[in-house]
């Protein structure tokens, strides 16, 4: 038994120092990483510690993070980003899906959510808000940041370990320096009296003879204190704290408004203009309506129905699949796209019959029913207010001829007529 336990303590102390040094390396990496930035050596990294569990497990509560900008971001890059430019409060979540809602040929908009969260972010994030993607995350590291930062933090990493090292140091300086005197003393005799002195030792070992097998664990903790408060100091400690909380309704209530967690009615195009097609009162009418589906689920619209009233047309009578992200375009046949350069991806579906009775230019409403009947989304125009909880006093906002009512951004529901805008080109499928 006696002879396990000694080479059991090697082993343990082993682990203890090769841990010892993998985490000093760790954070001495990290507080170099932060005083580069702080400083504009790295441009392109940043760090942010994670203070809340809506990225769980992928990036753990207490988390650094560290992003950097990219030209282009893709589905499921976990980025950081500015919610409506604030970058005092980031945020650090998954896109889902990448749109383009003023053509591809301009800058995506992204849909992002929390690995966490049931639901999306209120608001689409524009690419000009995203700060980066991430690279590496340092779990817990984060906790040690926060405690560092307040008085208590201090005086216990740093002012207590601190002040033991340096009285053990003095102390151990005290006994080399006495053993030092004493040979030198026997030296200068021995050379008085011509006899054998004892040989000078050239060094002083400021460790004892018990202290050099394995780094005691007292001076590891000032010196990450002495990292990190030192980092505080020159204002380098961190560029921001990532805020975003567990619950995304209340985490990004001033971010912007909600996303529905429904299909929507997302454009809608009445008033045709020449070269388009023709009106809807006439017998072949070239109008058009976008769905949009914001959620993370597939949603199949087969026995669903739309119009301008509660007794729709079918949509389809087969599997319609609207895949998460997705658009399908809804015109009476499919000869109205011909007039259009809209997203090919997009599912385009003739119902064979005008949008209702057709949509009226003066002021209407679009609603879109489920299978069993049930509303799911509605809106309105002109001397229409039946579409709006709010926002329609005598009268809801009207388009000029060849414009669109377009959600903006795409799928945010706050059941009033600010939830659409005047669209000067329409957008079909994106």
């Amino acid at each position: 038994m006696i002879d396990v336990l000694k080479m059991r303590v090697p082993l343990i102390k082993g682990f203890f120092v090769i841990f010892q040094v993998f985490l000093g390396t760790a954070i001495v990496g990290t507080a170099a990483l932060l005083l580069a930035d702080h400083f504009g050596v790295l441009e392109f990294v940043k760090p942010y510690v994670v203070m809340s569990g809506s990225m769980e497990p992928a990036v753990r509560l207490g988390s650094v993070v560290v992003v950097r900008p990219q030209s282009s971001y893709s589905s499921n890059d976990v980025v950081t980003y500015a919610p409506n430019g604030d970058k005092e409060k980031p945020v650090t979540h998954r896109i889902l899906f990448k749109s383009y809602p003023d053509g591809i040929t301009q800058a995506p908009v992204y849909l992002t959510k929390g690995d966490a969260n049931e639901d999306f972010d209120r608001a689409a994030v524009s690419a000009k808000d995203v700060i980066g993607k991430s690279l590496f995350v340092i779990p817990f590291l984060g906790y040690v940041v926060n405690f560092a930062k307040q008085p208590y933090g201090f005086i216990f990493l740093v002012i207590v370990p601190a002040t033991i090292v340096i009285y053990e140091e003095f102390k151990f300086l005290g006994k080399e320096l006495s053993i030092f005197l004493m040979n030198s003393s026997s030296w200068l005799s021995a050379r008085i009296s011509k006899k054998n002195g004892i040989r000078l030792r050239r060094g002083i070992n400021l460790l004892s003879k018990r202290e050099k097998g394995v780094p005691k664990a007292a001076a590891v903790v000032p010196v990450i204190g002495t990292i990190l408060v030192l980092s505080a100091f020159t204002g380098a400690f961190f560029s921001d704290t990532e805020q975003s909380s567990g619950n995304v309704f209340s985490a990004a209530e001033s971010f912007g408004p909600p996303i529905a967690n429904h299909l929507v009615i997302n454009e809608v195009y009445y008033d045709v203009a020449p070269g388009k097609g023709d009106e809807g009162d006439s017998a072949n009418p070239d109008e058009w309506v976008e769905l949009y589906n914001p959620t993370s689920s597939p949603v199949d619209i087969k026995d669903w129905s739309i119009g301008d009233d509660e007794d729709g047309d079918n949509v389809s009578s087969a599997e319609k699949i609207i895949p998460p992200g997705g658009f399908a375009l809804i015109a009476k046949s499919n000869s109205t796209w011909n007039n259009w350069d809209e997203d090919p991806d997009a599912d385009k579906i003739p119902i064979g019959d005008k949008i209702g009775n057709g949509l009226a230019n003066a002021g209407d409403t679009v609603i879109l029913l489920d299978d069993n009947g049930a509303e799911v989304d509605r809106m309105s125009w002109g001397n229409d207010t039946s579409g709006f909880t709010s926002g329609c006093a005598s009268s809801c906002p009207t388009v000029a001829e060849g414009h669109s009512l377009e959600r903006d951004p795409d799928g945010v529901d706050t059941n009033t007529a600010a939830d659409f805008v005047d669209r000067t080109t329409p957008t079909p499928g994106t």
